[in-house]
């Protein structure tokens, strides 16, 4: 995270980033990582935002594309816990200073528009509630 800080938040540096924390702790299908240091990860990530600047309202979609990994791993783990810490983390309460963050009330949905990057990214839970086996 110090990296992409010291690089003035590049697109690059974000991505770099990214890349490596959602291909480590938070790959969402990885069976060799422990869901506890998931858990970890995702209850300190905020923290650690905020602690480095990150979640400063004047990067503009810096801070929101730095919600990747979260977004990702919300979307794609198979394992419930593992989606219900990261929507807690993505309905953390000081997410709200982020430009084109917008918080879901509802915990079956959590929604984010990274205008910056000219996306929407939206998941509802209701019927994601257990994993239904491989589809064909």
């Amino acid at each position: 995270m110090q990296q992409v800080v010291d690089t003035g938040y590049t697109e690059d540096a974000i991505s770099q980033y990214n890349d490596l924390i959602s291909a480590t702790p938070l790959a969402p299908f990885d069976t060799k990582v422990p869901d506890g240091l998931r858990y970890h990860i995702l209850d300190i990530y905020i923290d650690e935002l905020l602690a480095v600047g990150a979640l400063a309202g004047n990067l503009g979609g810096a801070g929101t594309a730095l919600l990747e990994p979260v977004l990702s791993i919300k979307h794609k783990t198979r394992t419930k816990s593992v989606r219900k810490r990261a929507l807690e983390a993505l309905q953390d309460d000081r997410l709200a200073q982020l430009p084109g963050f917008v918080r879901v009330e509802s915990a079956d949905s959590v929604d984010i528009d990274v205008q910056e990057h000219d996306r929407t990214l939206v998941q509802a839970d209701a019927d994601a509630d257990e994993w239904s086996g491989i589809e064909d």
